[in-house]
């Protein structure tokens, strides 16, 4: 049998063809998709410690558009080069950024237009290639190397329970939703899908299989019901992908690389990196001559990204948190900053604490009572509390793709007091104040601890409700 190891080695060529430096003309941009892309850039102690770093997707945007009448740059070639595939709005975001940058070069000369290649091993060496090739479609032209396999299998959402696991092993679950929709307790209290928790699975997997499907149908120029049929022959080979008109060509990386003419290849992250020290050589200079340092009217781009919890958090980290506390000190900076005419908030994030969510709310709402206009731009995700931020802003814009929504409140724990006298532990405790003990994980709430806990919660919930009134 054959050793198969997935990593960079779709993308490697390119890799070790790159230039360190932007040269004069001839240029083709490599974006290298092995990497992972993130909302943030990476923080120091990331990119001391891996040796590739995430790329900031902002900054692959940009310079995806200013490559687009860059007169050094020829094009841009993607590989994947790993079974890595981005989120469905992330590939989206992208792919309009493709699609843009295609359409500036119908409005030039043939003799400068740039072209955007996609070049891949394989989609999806372990069957599921579907997100790549989504995003693949987006490109000129798609090209496989001869041993590749267009894995444009479809969606699955597999949901596991372990109701039955627990009671074996002792631990009890209790927790209080509101309402039946707000299902992310259900793995622990049931043994399968809830008509509700499926219909919702439903829907958003119809919901992305329909956007994927006339998505690849409108960008290839097929009809939507050969893009099905290839989604249910799949996985194919090159040749069944050609034939099919997924793919424009079975070639190599290196084959690819001939077709632009010996050209220079130029890694997009040096691009970027080179892009944002011109910008901040023009911003100093300009401080020099003291033209206009703070006064220029902006635009104040601030980033929510990852769980919502109260505090400062842990900023050293490097781990995605949206902390309360920095969010609010963020946006009133921006708030009070004279030339700051308009804040965005990027959202990308599955909720959290509601009352930190709450804080955050407020902040916006202070900065639009200020006059200054607030828009919401959702990530991949801006679920629960996420969606909730997002209640303040004058404006809520997302990406088909985008995951939102969740509107309601969740409240639980685990008890272990069977686990515990299986293993022969004891707990006692002495306490003052009738709900003292109403966190302690050992038993599980009494009738009133219970009744407390749901009415908090339906407080929360009643409030989270009324925002969208």
């Amino acid at each position: 049998g054959f050793i198969t190891a997935t990593g960079i080695a779709g993308s490697s060529y390119l890799m070790y063809q790159q230039e360190k430096k932007i040269p004069n003309q001839g240029v083709v941009l490599h974006l290298d998709l092995s990497i992972p892309l993130r909302e943030k850039h990476p923080t120091p102690w990331q990119v001391l410690t891996n040796p590739r770093p995430p790329l900031a997707l902002r900054s692959v945007i940009r310079a995806i558009e200013k490559a687009s009448t860059d007169d050094k740059v020829k094009g841009i070639i993607c590989t994947f080069g790993s079974d890595l595939s981005p989120a469905p709005a992330v590939s989206q975001e992208l792919a309009s950024a493709i699609m843009k940058f295609r359409e500036v070069q119908h409005n030039q000369s043939q003799e400068v237009q740039r072209f955007a290649w996609a070049s891949a091993d394989t989609f999806g060496e372990s069957m599921q290639g579907t997100g790549q090739y989504y995003l693949a479609s987006a490109f000129d032209k798609v090209y496989m190397q001869p041993s590749g396999r267009v894995g444009l299998i479809g969606l699955s959402f597999p949901s596991y329970f372990y109701k039955k696991l627990m009671e074996k092993i002792g631990i009890e679950p209790q927790f209080f939703t509101f309402y039946e929709y707000k299902n992310a307790a259900n793995q622990y209290t049931q043994e399968k899908f809830t008509p509700a928790h499926r219909e919702q699975m439903e829907k958003l997997c119809d919901s992305l299989f329909s956007q994927i499907v006339s998505g690849i149908a409108e960008r290839r120029k097929l009809p939507v019901d050969i893009v099905k049929k290839a989604v249910d022959q799949a996985s194919m080979d090159a040749k069944e992908a050609q034939d099919l008109g997924l793919i424009d060509g079975i070639m190599y990386p290196d084959q690819v690389h001939e077709l632009t003419e010996g050209s220079k290849i130029l890694g997009i992250k040096t691009y970027i990196e080179q892009m944002e020290k011109a910008e901040k050589k023009t911003a100093g200079w300009s401080a020099l001559q003291g033209k206009e340092k703070n006064t220029k009217p902006k635009i104040a781009l601030i980033t929510a990204q990852g769980p919502i919890i109260r505090g400062m958090g842990n900023p050293g980290s490097g781990d995605p948190e949206i902390p309360s506390e920095r969010m609010k000190i963020a946006l009133r900076a921006a708030t009070s900053d004279e030339s700051v005419k308009a804040i965005v908030v990027r959202v990308d994030s599955p909720g959290g604490s509601a009352v930190a969510s709450d804080s955050i709310r407020r902040e916006l709402e202070r900065a639009r009572e200020r006059g200054l206009p607030v828009v919401v731009s959702m990530g991949s995700v801006a679920a629960s509390g996420g969606y909730y931020i997002a209640t303040g802003a004058d404006k809520i814009v997302a990406q088909p793709g985008t995951i939102t929504g969740s509107i309601g409140v969740i409240a639980g724990r685990f008890t272990f007091s069977k686990l515990m006298q299986e293993l022969g532990v004891g707990f006692d405790h002495v306490s003052r104040g009738q709900e003292a003990s109403t966190l302690h994980p050992v038993h599980p709430w009494n009738e009133q601890q219970a009744k407390k806990i749901e009415e908090v919660k339906m407080s929360s919930t009643f409030q989270f409700h009324c925002r969208f009134s």
